[in-house]
């Protein structure tokens, strides 16, 4: 998972290495970024599905996290999918 939110026009260019780096070896990459800073993210990497995360509501993050993870990886007998802990 790969966390793209930071500071208008400041980007974290760490994440985009490391990300771009996953992708080189062949992993799957799930990418993330606060909704309000979406638009703000390098246009090179504007062609993969960043899913959108808002503080007020976590628990759709979650269900969108773990959707992509079954979707790209797929799922294990131990993922549970009705986790609420927060």
């Amino acid at each position: 998972i790969a966390e793209f939110t930071s500071e208008k026009d400041k980007p974290r260019g760490g994440v985009y290495f490391e990300a771009g780096f996953a992708k080189g070896l062949g992993k799957e990459v799930i990418w993330t970024c606060q909704e309000d800073m979406i638009d703000h993210i390098h246009f090179d990497t504007r062609q993969y599905n960043h899913i959108g995360w808002d503080k007020g509501n976590l628990k759709a993050f979650y269900r969108a996290i773990y959707n992509s993870i079954g979707a790209n990886i797929g799922y294990s007998e131990n993922m549970n999918p009705s986790y609420t802990s927060f």
